[in-house]
C-alpha cells in the first residue's frame, strides 16, 4: 500500500493540487523562487532587454507576465520558472544562429511556464516530502525542501512528456 501511494497517489495528489493552484499563488511562488536563485547570476541588462523586446515582437498569447533575463555562464541552458521569468544563460545564446531558433527556444520556454510544467514538477519533487513532513508534524521541512528546490530550478529536469508538449505547444505558439 505505502509503495502505490509512492508511486500513484502522491503524484497523481500533487499534479492535481499544482493544476488548481491559483495563477496569483504561482507568479508569487516563481517570483520568490526567481529572487533566490538569480542573486547567484550576473544578469546582462543590455541583452536581457533586447530579448524582452524580441519575445514581445513575436506576439505570443500570454496568460503570464513574462520576464527574459540573459545572464553571464558558462553552461548552456535556460529554464522557467513559476509564473513567467525565464532565464537565459549567454553561452546557449551565443550557440544560436538564427532568429527563428530564439523564437523556437523562447517558445518553448514559455510552454513550460503556460502549461505550468514547472510548477506541476516542483509538486510532485514536493508531494512526498510534504506527506512525510505531515506525519512527523514537521512545518520546518516543508519550507526546508521548498527553499532547496529553489537553487534546483536551474537543473530541473522535466519528464519527456513536458519537454515534448512545451516542443509541440512553442511550435504552436510561433505558427500562431
Amino acid at each position: 500500500m505505502i509503495l502505490l501511494s509512492y508511486f500513484y497517489v502522491i503524484p497523481f495528489m500533487a499534479e492535481t493540487v499544482a493544476k488548481r493552484i491559483p495563477q496569483e499563488y504561482e507568479i508569487e511562488l516563481g517570483s520568490n523562487l526567481f529572487s533566490q536563485v538569480i542573486a547567484s547570476y550576473q544578469v546582462d541588462s543590455t541583452q536581457s532587454a533586447l530579448a524582452n523586446s524580441f519575445f514581445k515582437e513575436l506576439k505570443v498569447n500570454q496568460d503570464y507576465p513574462v520576464k527574459i533575463y540573459v545572464v553571464h555562464s558558462d553552461i548552456s541552458n535556460a529554464f522557467a520558472f513559476p509564473g513567467g521569468n525565464i532565464v537565459v544563460h549567454d553561452k546557449l545564446l551565443k550557440a544560436i544562429d538564427s532568429k527563428e531558433e530564439f523564437a523556437a527556444l523562447l517558445s518553448h520556454e514559455y510552454s513550460h511556464v503556460a502549461f505550468r510544467h514547472t510548477t506541476r514538477s516542483l509538486f510532485r519533487n514536493l508531494g512526498t516530502y510534504l506527506v512525510v513532513s505531515l506525519l512527523l508534524t514537521d512545518v520546518n521541512g516543508i519550507m526546508a525542501v521548498l527553499l532547496q528546490n529553489a537553487d534546483n530550478l536551474k537543473s530541473l529536469s522535466y519528464s519527456r512528456a513536458l519537454e515534448e508538449e512545451a516542443d509541440t505547444k512553442g511550435l504552436e505558439l510561433l505558427l500562431d
